[in-house]
């Protein structure tokens, strides 16, 4: 095996260990991002629509991971709130 290839397999493992980690911290706040787009929205469906949105948006910030716990739940509910609302406004718009 190459250095190059070996370089590449250890930078895929970290990739992957990083991914795992964002995922588990992200599922410490899937029930309070659902709550909080559920009572805005009244709507179970449009709820889990806008709850996944909330999620994948949380995953992709970049300094997600390294916040401070109150500042993730901070962060998490603005999130939450801003995609509710744009699917309030979709709803509405759609008829």
């Amino acid at each position: 095996m190459t250095q190059n290839r070996k370089e590449k397999m250890m930078n895929d493992q970290k990739s992957t260990k990083l991914r795992g980690e964002r995922l588990q911290q992200l599922k410490k706040y899937e029930n309070y991002c659902y709550q909080i787009v559920f009572y805005i929205l009244e709507n179970e469906v449009l709820a889990l629509a806008a709850a996944k949105e909330s999620l994948i948006s949380l995953y992709q910030h970049p300094e997600f991971a390294a916040m401070p716990e109150n500042f993730k739940r901070n962060t998490v509910k603005s999130t939450a709130i801003k995609y509710s609302l744009r699917m309030k406004q979709e709803t509405y718009k759609n008829g």
